[in-house]
């Protein structure tokens, strides 16, 4: 949160933030989609906010690029997100190994 204060510390994001909190009706979004019932407690941007995009209000403030996540799912999410794998090669399914 801390690396867009200018977006985070509005009335507006306080306003859509506790839209979502109650469109979520304080659940996880993303352990509802796994089957789990957890509180969500972080409002995340489904498509992060970056040096590019925070002044945009379709990425910053619209309800439909935000959602509740419970704690494990937004760490879970922001590690997937961490840039890591641009160190990794991607496994090709099915090629039974080296050619």
């Amino acid at each position: 949160m801390a690396r867009f204060p200018q977006v985070y510390r509005t009335t507006e994001w306080e306003r859509v933030r506790q839209y979502v909190i109650q469109r979520a009706h304080g659940l996880c979004e993303e352990c509802l989609r796994q089957g789990r019932i957890e509180a969500g407690v972080d409002v995340d941007h489904i498509e992060p906010l970056s040096d590019d995009n925070w002044q945009d209000w379709n990425i910053a403030y619209n309800p439909d690029n935000l959602q509740l996540l419970c704690r494990q799912c937004h760490a879970a999410k922001h590690s997937r997100d961490s840039g890591l794998s641009r160190f990794v090669e991607p496994v090709q399914a099915g090629g039974g190994g080296p050619a």
